[in-house]
């Protein structure tokens, strides 16, 4: 499974299209209608097969933007308040699924 979402930007503003979620990468791509940006650390692990389902919508980011930096998180709170820097509590991690430690935890205590 890759973790994704989908947003589309315009006029500088971001549109959630799809809601972070889990899918395999042909769901990821039987999804995907236009030309679309992929990013990330699932990039180079699928991209030849990203290729081979997406064709011509697959567009990948260059290798230095590819990847999430703390840069990039903190200008991401920035513009989401707009006018000052959100504070660190503000900032929301979102999990898809349990960790392993915790998985492998559930299945020893039933």
């Amino acid at each position: 499974q890759v973790y994704n979402a989908v947003y589309k930007f315009k006029d500088g503003n971001r549109e959630v299209i799809e809601e972070p979620r889990a899918l395999s990468i042909e769901e990821l791509c039987d999804s995907i209608s236009e030309r679309t940006l992929f990013v990330g650390d699932g990039v180079n692990p699928y991209k030849d097969k990203i290729i081979e389902l997406c064709g011509d919508k697959a567009v990948f980011a260059p290798p230095h933007l590819l990847l999430q930096k703390a840069a990039s998180i903190a200008y991401a709170a920035y513009m989401a308040n707009e006018s000052e820097y959100l504070s660190p509590e503000a900032v929301e991690v979102i999990y898809l699924r349990k960790s392993q430690a915790e998985r492998e935890r559930e299945e020893r205590i039933g």
